[in-house]
């Protein structure tokens, strides 16, 4: 239950700081340009600072087995969500793109980050590069496929070399070669990577009050994304792992990776393949906000569902 409430905790702090962007941005304080400027900011500097440092510690046997484990849960945890869009995003007349990509790809850095980081420490980020590295290989890959077409082939090649890759491959090489960087270097890394929470949820909050939210909540698709991405998929998850793994470090990073919200990059790729941003934008708020309650929901059932 410890993590249960550790969850809840840092969702309420989280939660506050979405309030206040919203705030901002009522107030006109802020503006959409610069929940783009701190996305930038926050995808090309303060998450690689933090994935990077979560490799800077001793060589440990125990560690590498559990991110090889981390890597098979990722696929697996990746390989539900396809299959859940698949099976159940069905009808006419309705955005499929948007809600299949919903369901698939998860908030698995801006908002898995701060939360695993709170709940089993730098620890956990290290076992979450695996999830964020299945993640960013696939929607760079298949994301731009399934949203662009065909025609977008080499960009998603291209795209393989993205900030959190390069620095996953190049912390996993100074983790293995026993490279660590001395203090100087690391104490103004380690300051950027305590910006992610703040910064992370910024965005989020100026993101949600673009969204006309009574107006998106009379739109029931958006429940059943919702339901799908925050609670059906990492149950699955939960069901498949557990009986091998309990409700470890391990187990408990993958599921609230599988847990979070829509990713932010849906909204991006919408944008940049001209498809329904607006109706993205909604998911992605819908979805955040949803989650606040059903993270701390799911972590209860790792808790509680018997081996």
């Amino acid at each position: 239950m410890e993590a249960v409430i550790l969850a809840a905790n840092q969702i309420f702090i989280m939660f506050i700081i979405i309030l206040l962007a919203v705030a901002m941005y009522k107030a006109k304080l802020v503006d959409g340009d610069g929940s783009r400027v701190l996305s930038n900011i926050l995808m090309y500097l303060i998450n690689p600072c933090i994935i990077f440092c979560s490799y800077q510690k001793e060589f440990d046997e125990k560690l590498v087995r559990g991110l090889l484990i981390s890597f098979v849960l990722a696929v697996i945890g990746h390989i539900i969500s396809i299959l859940t869009a698949q099976i159940f995003i069905r009808g006419r007349g309705v955005d499929l793109i948007n809600e299949r990509m919903a369901v698939i790809y998860s908030n698995c850095s801006f908002l898995a980050i701060p939360l695993v980081e709170r709940i089993y420490g730098l620890e956990g980020v290290f076992y979450l590069t695996a999830y964020i590295t299945i993640f960013n290989i696939l929607i760079w890959t298949h994301g731009i496929l399934f949203m662009g077409g065909k025609e977008y082939r080499k960009e998603a090649v291209k795209a393989l070399y993205s900030p959190a890759i390069l620095t996953i491959v190049i912390g996993l090489v100074f983790y293995f070669t026993g490279i660590r960087l001395p203090s100087i270097v690391m104490e103004p890394l380690e300051s950027i990577s305590k910006m992610n929470t703040p910064v992370a949820m910024i965005i989020a909050g100026i993101c949600i009050a673009q969204v006309d939210v009574k107006k998106t909540l009379g739109k029931w698709r958006i429940y059943l994304v919702s339901f799908l991405k925050l609670i059906f998929v990492p149950l699955c998850l939960i069901l498949l792992a557990k009986p091998f793994l309990g409700s470890g470090i391990v187990c408990g990073v993958s599921v609230i990776a599988a847990a979070s919200p829509v990713a932010t990059m849906c909204m991006i790729f919408a944008i940049r393949f001209h498809k329904d941003s607006q109706y993205a934008s909604e998911l992605f708020a819908i979805s955040t906000l949803l989650s606040m309650g059903t993270i701390p929901l799911v972590l209860y059932l790792l808790e509680m569902i018997p081996l």
